[in-house]
């Protein structure tokens, strides 16, 4: 954790890649499992997105906005995959 001016490109990078990518990619590996379970179940940790305000953002931009975009992915996922 850090603020902006703390943070290298190369480390944003692989916050991104860590957070965002990796969960996308353990979905959409996991999806054909998932989808023959009767009970299954995606589990993020992250924000609740009502909480998307200056006070959660500012202490730490890029970790904040890392675990905001899988509240956004979560999000959307309950969506696409309802029954």
């Amino acid at each position: 954790l850090g603020k902006t001016h703390e943070i290298p490109l190369k480390r944003f990078d692989l916050m991104h890649q860590v957070i965002v990518r990796g969960h996308y990619a353990t979905v959409h590996h996991a999806l054909p499992y998932l989808q023959k379970s009767a009970n299954a179940t995606i589990l993020g940790l992250c924000p609740p997105l009502q909480n998307v305000t200056e006070k959660w953002l500012s202490p730490y931009v890029s970790y904040s906005v890392m675990k905001f975009s899988l509240s956004m992915m979560i999000r959307g996922w309950a969506g696409e995959f309802k029954s």
